[in-house]
């Protein structure tokens, strides 16, 4: 589906699983996929949360400056994606693919915290305003 909107740039966070969805498509575009370091998924603790990590994230969308040990609040992570964005507007001419994950996308998307649980994998969305899920 994404072939056919002739995207003439990939970009994607460093993470194996985002590589991985966008790598069939530069492939068939012959494309290169740009690693973007500022996609990468949100750290929500320095260290795995398994009875908290849920409780923590959600009210994370509500506190933006909620700090976990180790983690990252939703302000620094929406700044960090919101640098990334205005960077690949910069080649506005292009029509980009950005791949991201989930946290950081609903963030980005200013979907909060049930829209990240209704988001499915993978989900395509339109960068619009406001933006606009163009696939599931």
């Amino acid at each position: 589906m994404l072939a056919d909107l002739r995207p003439t740039r990939i970009v994607s966070s460093p993470f194996l699983r985002a590589v991985q969805s966008v790598e069939p498509l530069a492939s068939r575009l012959g494309l290169h996929v740009e690693i973007e370091p500022r996609l990468a998924e949100r750290s929500l603790a320095g260290e795995s949360r398994p009875a908290d990590w849920l409780a923590l994230l959600r009210r994370s969308f509500g506190e933006p400056d909620l700090r976990v040990e180790g983690g990252e609040t939703t302000r620094e992570a929406l700044a960090r994606a919101a640098a990334a964005l205005a960077d690949a507007r910069v080649h506005s001419a292009e029509r980009t693919v950005l791949a991201s994950h989930g946290n950081l996308s609903a963030l980005i998307l200013g979907i909060g915290y049930e829209g990240w649980r209704a988001l499915t994998n993978p989900d395509v969305f339109e960068l619009a305003d406001p933006p606009r899920r163009i696939w599931r």
